[in-house]
């Protein structure tokens, strides 16, 4: 079977520190992969090559086989944070919408089918009910649910989150872990967590990152 994610010998620095050394990763379809470790240890840093943000100093990463900048139509991505000044104007549904992009000029005119795939992605993650709310007025939780959708707008084959419960309460950080092992049935999912007791009752594998891979008691790699 081909993988959907392959790291091959990646070497990552910021100048002159090493962040992450002879990464070597294969992630497959329908995994969930849970990515924790200490701040600073290189989670994000390596959800970034992934997506084809950064560019290893060494070695190869690949996304359904292709270089990983190029796979972006492949990829749903949800940040930690949804970058939108509070008193922005834009509704839960603009926000969604944006998911629809696909490089094309912001603000465009959106097609039916837009809307149709926007209108499925919030029905599907049950907030709907928010569409023409202000996304600044949100709750945490709320605003995480609508980002995972925007995500799920562009129909990914792979969805990439970075830390989605950061800064929400215990019960909705449950729903969401809840809520992507549900969504995992149709999409694979690579996820940076803090919280690895709680993410290791919900992701298939847990990888311990602290600059390399490593084998932990209570985690597994891939």
């Amino acid at each position: 079977m081909a993988a959907v994610v392959e790291l091959n010998g990646v070497d990552f620095s910021y100048g002159s520190r090493l962040v992450l050394g002879n990464i070597e990763l294969a992630v497959f379809e329908n995994d969930f992969l849970a990515v924790v470790g200490p701040n600073g240890s290189g989670k994000t840093t390596l959800l970034r090559l992934i997506l084809g943000f950064l560019i290893p100093d060494q070695g190869r990463v690949s996304v359904f086989g292709l270089p990983a900048d190029k796979a972006g139509t492949h990829i749903g991505y949800v940040p930690q944070h949804g970058n939108f000044d509070a008193g922005f104007p834009i509704s839960a549904l603009e926000v969604v919408l944006m998911g629809r992009l696909h490089g094309r000029a912001f603000l465009p005119r959106y097609s039916e089918g837009d809307y149709r795939s926007a209108e499925s992605a919030m029905h599907a993650l049950r907030v709907y009910d928010l569409a023409h709310r202000p996304f600044g007025a949100l709750s945490g939780g709320q605003k995480q649910r609508i980002l995972i959708a925007r995500a799920l707008a562009a129909a990914p084959k792979l969805l990439v989150l970075d830390e989605p419960t950061a800064g929400v309460d215990e019960a909705t950080e449950k729903d969401i872990w809840e809520l992507l092992a549900r969504l995992n049935e149709e999409v694979t999912i690579i996820v940076v967590s803090h919280n690895a007791a709680l993410i290791a009752q919900y992701a298939k594998e847990v990888l311990y990152l602290d600059g390399s891979l490593k084998q932990q008691p209570g985690y597994s790699l891939v």
